[in-house]
């Protein structure tokens, strides 16, 4: 019930009342951020800018870099002579970061960037869009096969497309449970809590209590909807049950392989020697630019 949409020239925005009226930027203006729409105000929130860590690095750095300035000039002023003070300007003025290490963390920066997007456009363009193609095709054939506005007919069409919409929302708590490392960041991401989704009708109380301790929410959901048409080609509510039931039961397995490999690519990380190298380098080299 809190969830709305706000336009502007520049962005569309998503706001969800119940996350303290976050906003998202579901679509933005390439054209005018090009311009002058990239000094936005806007814009902050989902830039690199909104974060703390990003400035704090960067007031580390500067301190740094006025402490190296304070304690050089202290020390070439109180115990060097003139020549000698030339010498050490004259060899600091020619001091830079050896072009090999620039070019090696620049390329191995450049990978870990490239290969963090490529994981993140095969989730949204390839995996999680063939989940939602799944729940259209299904709600598609639900259509067809339950047309009437009668009660039962109603309630069947209903049915399915509330659990495939659950579904998709019980992904992204399992997926923001992936890195919740306390119950206090669990609690803040609302990746245990399915109150929400319950107030927003897509589960009721007796559905979120069946599934509040499962492991993965997301899939269980697609168990109840194989179940539910497999009551109905065996009630004969389907034309041609035994070729519905195969269809139906193919759907539900690609909704649960979509999930399945969706999760799989979160928890997957990249090897920790390979992590750990490209902080030690981008920390060594900021640190050296600094100094």
């Amino acid at each position: 019930p809190d969830f709305k949409y706000e336009a502007s020239p520049l962005l569309r925005l998503v706001v969800d009342g119940r996350a303290g009226k976050k906003k998202k930027i579901a679509r933005y203006n390439e054209a005018s951020l090009v311009r002058w729409g990239f000094l936005s105000p806007a814009l902050y929130h989902a830039t690199v800018f909104s974060q703390t860590f990003v400035w704090r690095q960067l007031l580390y750095l500067y301190s740094f870099t006025a402490a190296v300035a304070v304690l050089t000039y202290f020390l070439v002023e109180k115990f060097a002579n003139k020549s000698t003070t030339q010498s050490l300007v004259g060899t600091a003025g020619e001091f830079v970061i050896s072009t090999p290490v620039q070019t090696l963390v620049g390329f191995i920066l450049g990978l870990f960037v490239n290969k963090t997007v490529e994981i993140w456009w095969e989730l949204r363009h390839g995996t999680l869009q063939s989940l939602m193609n799944v729940v259209e095709n299904m709600c598609l054939r639900m259509s067809i096969y339950f047309p009437m506005s009668h009660q039962e007919e109603l309630e069947a069409r209903e049915t399915v497309m509330r659990y495939g919409v659950a579904s998709i929302a019980l992904l992204f708590k399992d997926a923001r449970e992936v890195d919740a490392w306390t119950v206090e960041q669990q609690q803040s991401l609302g990746a245990t809590d399915l109150s929400d989704i319950v107030e927003s009708g897509l589960l009721t109380e007796k559905e979120a209590a069946l599934l509040q301790l499962e492991p993965s929410r997301s899939q269980v959901v697609w168990v109840w909807i194989a179940s539910l048409f497999t009551k109905w080609c065996l009630d004969g509510r389907l034309p041609d049950p035994l070729a519905n039931q195969d269809t139906f039961l193919s759907y539900c397995e690609e909704a649960r392989n979509a999930i399945g490999t969706i999760l799989a690519q979160l928890n997957m990380q990249f090897p920790i020697t390979y992590t750990h190298l490209v902080i030690v380098l981008a920390k060594m080299y900021m640190w050296a630019t600094a100094a």
